[in-house]
């Protein structure tokens, strides 16, 4: 009977010793996608990538400066200060230079954290009139980042877009009055040299390019929401119509390979959204996609000719914030999805369900994957209430692969497919902290040494970027 028992206990030691093994061997080969954390400026509102310098450039609105970090290191290289309120930066790769907005206006903490998680990256105006004379385009060396140059601007400069082939520069502009009314406009950057293409009707919100048409788009809030097709050389308005309330931020998208272009509508009081399809040469209005909830962001895959849109699902509206601009705007209670199109025939292919408070998108076109931010839940003053995830989607199937967690607030998320980087803008601002030792009676607490007296409430986390490995995910 001993020796029974003896080698019973060393065939279940052995089992135990297998066992382990392999949950080992799987930690070891499960390697984290995440190659660092890079801290960057003061209320950061903007990202984009230069695949050919190896760099990642992060405007920061709060102290006037952007941030050059080291794409593929996943490091803060240094800091360049800019113009007054910056709110957009993008990369001219074929001239190796970066171009940033510096619009002379200021973007809350909290307006950055609800404003660009919800309404995707534009900026919302603290200041109401802007009728200042330092409002710029700072133009940037890509590999150095040093400042080669500031080219004065009459008018607000909002945001902007690149050709990637031309390399020609679309910016627009807003001339905002007293009241909030105002004009706007579209500026072309060639060589250094801006010259003004066209004026558009309203606040522009969006802007974007087909080089193959030749094309501009331009999204605003003219007569509730309108979208101008430009000739993006001569400027000509080839085509105007209304679609509905547009958005701020990633609100358009436009699929050279099939000449479509795609804005997302939304119906807040329906708390509901739609997909507005149309020819990008023509203007020409080809579907309307009714979308069961809120949209916040679109994005195309045109290798796989699907169009991605994510939508909040349950929400509920709270109020931006006190003062000047005071508004009530949704933000998510529960979990959101991601409705996949056909970029061709504009019908729905599937709908798939993601983390709470889905917003950004970038594509990984060499590995097929989509990458969606979610800032998780947050209290009932918009807070979050701890770090946000990155869903990896396969673009083909619409499968979730994996899901991450990032920084607090990730509001912008981008690829350097040379790099082999996905890189993930944390806003950062104000988290809900709660109590981990609410569960212990009062009497005790106050006799244990080790547990802290800070009551629950809030605090401040600053903005940082999450550098991904897309090998790994």
């Amino acid at each position: 009977m001993a020796r029974l028992t003896r080698w019973f206990s060393i065939g279940l030691l052995l089992v135990v010793l297998v066992v382990l093994t392999g949950v080992v061997a799987a930690h070891l080969t499960d390697v984290s996608p995440v190659v660092g954390t890079v801290p960057v400026g003061a209320t950061p509102v903007s990202l984009a990538v230069d695949a050919r310098a190896g760099r990642a450039f992060v405007v920061n609105n709060g102290d006037n400066s952007v941030s050059v970090i080291d794409s593929y290191r996943g490091r803060l290289l240094h800091t360049v200060r800019v113009g007054p309120g910056p709110t957009a930066v993008v990369v001219d790769e074929p001239g190796r230079r970066v171009l940033v907005t510096n619009a002379d206006t200021r973007v809350s903490q909290q307006t950055a954290q609800i404003g660009f998680l919800y309404f995707m990256g534009g900026s919302r105006y603290s200041g109401g009139y802007m009728g200042t004379d330092t409002r710029s385009l700072g133009v940037l060396e890509a590999m150095s980042g040093h400042l080669v140059q500031e080219i004065p601007a009459h008018v607000s400069p909002l945001g902007a877009v690149v050709g990637r082939h031309s390399g020609h520069v679309f910016v627009t502009t807003a001339q905002l009055g007293l009241f909030g009314s105002g004009t706007g406009g579209v500026l072309k950057v060639v060589r250094g040299q801006v010259e003004p293409l066209a004026v558009a009707p309203g606040m522009p919100l969006a802007v974007a390019v087909d080089e193959r048409a030749n094309r501009v788009i331009v999204v605003g809030d003219a007569d509730g929401g309108t979208v101008s097709v430009l000739d993006a050389t001569s400027g000509r308005l080839v085509h105007r119509g209304v679609i509905g309330m547009v958005l701020i931020g990633q609100s358009l998208a436009v699929d050279e390979a099939t000449g479509r272009a795609f804005v997302i509508t939304a119906n807040l009081a329906a708390d509901k959204g739609s997909v507005y399809v149309f020819d990008s040469h023509s203007g020409r209005p080809l579907h309307t996609i009714a979308l069961p909830t809120m949209p916040v962001g679109i994005t195309v895959d045109e290798g796989m000719g699907h169009v991605f849109v994510s939508t909040m699902g349950p929400a509920a509206l709270i109020n931006s914030g006190p003062g000047y601009g005071r508004q009530s705007i949704p933000v998510s209670t529960g979990h959101g999805s991601v409705v996949m199109l056909d970029a061709r025939r504009g019908s729905v292919i599937r709908s798939i369900p993601v983390g709470i408070g889905p917003g950004a998108m970038a594509v990984d076109a060499r590995h097929h994957h989509l990458l969606v931010t979610n800032v998780g839940a947050m209290d009932r003053a918009g807070n979050p209430l701890g770090p946000g995830r990155v869903s990896v989607l396969d673009t083909g199937s619409g499968a979730v692969l994996r899901t991450l967690p990032v920084g607090l607030a990730p509001g912008d998320v981008a690829v350097d497919e040379r790099a082999g980087r996905a890189l993930v803008l944390n806003l950062g601002g104000t988290v809900h902290v709660t109590d981990a030792w609410r569960w212990l009676p009062s009497w005790l607490r106050r006799r244990l040494p080790f547990i802290p007296r800070q009551a629950p409430g809030a605090r401040t986390v600053d903005g940082s970027m999450t550098v991904l490995d897309t090998t790994r995910l």
